[in-house]
């Protein structure tokens, strides 16, 4: 009787454990791999390991940060539990270092795998990102040289590539060049070589899944765009309305999102916030000083330091500027009047009292020249013969004591320019 228990229990452990090692969980690894996937990946290899299950990531990705992409790649080889990959389409970049990752690596018939080179490809950069991939790809029995190959230009493999060109293999060369397993059609052909039998799809929580949306590059820049564009039109509106509503939850959206992918660090958004502080400052004390100065400074600077690179950051923050300021000047052709700048543009009494023209249109015709009496950006005072009007400049900053001379007379809205004498 002993002896029969002993059986049927060890009979219901061989069951167990067949049936968990016939099981697996399936993680899409899609998109941009950024600080979202990388904590997706984490928790779905530790669920995985709870349950003593295989775990199957299905990569089609252009790649994306280097810093999650390694983070990625240890926690799969740090896994107690089966990992396999399963190239459904491409593995670009950042997706080779975490295919290779993993102890088994299967194609789909049509994918493609390489192209590696990081951004900016600095010495310094590929050096490090060639080692990792090395490192990976001998700790998994891959043929290193090709891995390297993916990710430096300068490397060449006989039969199939040339000196300056990064290596990009088909499922097919794949497989002959010793860096997957096999070929397949479909997950279902990876479960029959793998013996899983049944299997659960991990889907990406909805948060981070924003998350990974707001942090692409692309979104950022529209997102910051928005944000910028929605700013000038509030300050060209009186009071708090609806599009200083937008402005704020898109520089929410845009320093939220990055922060959380790991783009960035919460410093960005401190610096950000001084220079919208040292802003306010400016607009509570007349003229434009030093406040106005480094409050530009450390927005711009803010803004920069919330993208992953300085080249995309600058991208987005130029695009959004050009927006901003094409919305301005239309505002301004227009003689609408910014709160805002005339809180930081030197104002006096315009009564008669201060010598002010007091006539419900200006006495000046386009072509009169006169002085400017304080700066003009874009709205100050000239002085035309004896009498003093508000003016605004139509290009640019017109320092104070320059001539200038009447371009356009827009209702009591008189606007000049520098004036250039001609021989």
């Amino acid at each position: 009787m002993k002896k029969l228990s002993t059986i049927i229990i060890l009979l219901l452990l061989m069951t167990n454990v067949f049936a968990k090692g016939n099981f697996a969980f399936i993680v899409p690894i899609k998109g941009e791999i950024n600080g979202a996937t990388e904590t997706f990946v984490k928790e779905s290899i530790e669920k995985a390991e709870t349950n003593k299950t295989s775990i199957v990531f299905e990569i089609d990705t252009y790649g994306g940060y280097v810093k999650s992409a390694e983070k990625i790649k240890n926690y799969i080889l740090n896994a107690k539990i089966p990992t396999i990959a399963f190239v459904n389409n491409k593995a670009e970049s950042a997706g080779v270092l975490i295919s290779i990752a993993c102890e088994k690596l299967y194609m789909a018939e049509n994918s493609t795998i390489g192209s590696a080179e990081t951004i900016p490809a600095t010495e310094k950069n590929i050096s490090f990102w060639r080692t990792l991939l090395k490192d990976t790809a001998e700790k998994r029995g891959k043929n290193a040289k090709v891995v390297e190959a993916m990710a430096d230009k300068d490397l060449v493999i006989d039969g199939l590539t040339k000196e300056g060109k990064l290596v990009n293999l088909t499922a097919k060369e794949s497989l002959d060049f010793g860096v997957s397993d096999g070929t397949c059609k479909d997950l279902n052909e990876v479960f029959q070589k793998e013996g899983i039998t049944s299997s659960e799809d991990l889907k990406m929580p909805i948060l981070a899944k924003a998350v990974n949306l707001i942090s692409n590059p692309y979104i950022s820049t529209l997102i910051l765009t928005i944000a910028v564009a929605a700013f000038v039109i509030e300050i060209f509106s009186p009071g708090f309305g609806l599009a200083g509503g937008i402005s704020v939850l898109a520089f929410a959206f845009y320093f939220l999102g990055n922060i959380l992918a790991g783009n960035s660090y919460q410093y960005a958004i401190f610096i950000f916030l001084i220079g919208v502080a040292l802003i306010i400052v400016e607009s509570i004390i007349p003229g434009f000083g030093l406040p106005g100065i480094f409050g530009i400074i450390s927005i711009v600077i803010g803004l920069v330091l919330t993208m992953r690179s300085l080249d995309i950051a600058l991208m987005g923050v130029a695009s959004s500027m050009i927006v901003g300021g094409v919305i301005s000047y239309v505002f301004v052709k227009q003689g609408i009047k910014s709160p805002f700048i005339q809180k930081i543009t030197l104002r006096n009494s315009t009564s008669a009292d201060f010598g002010y023209s007091s006539h419900d249109k200006p006495n000046v015709e386009i072509g009169s020249i006169g002085k400017s009496l304080t700066p003009l950006k874009p709205t100050g005072y000239i002085i035309i013969g004896d009498k003093k009007y508000e003016a605004i400049s139509e290009i640019g900053y017109i320092s104070k004591d320059e001539e200038v001379e009447v371009t356009e007379i827009k209702g009591t809205n008189i606007f000049v320019r520098r004036y250039i004498c001609q021989a």
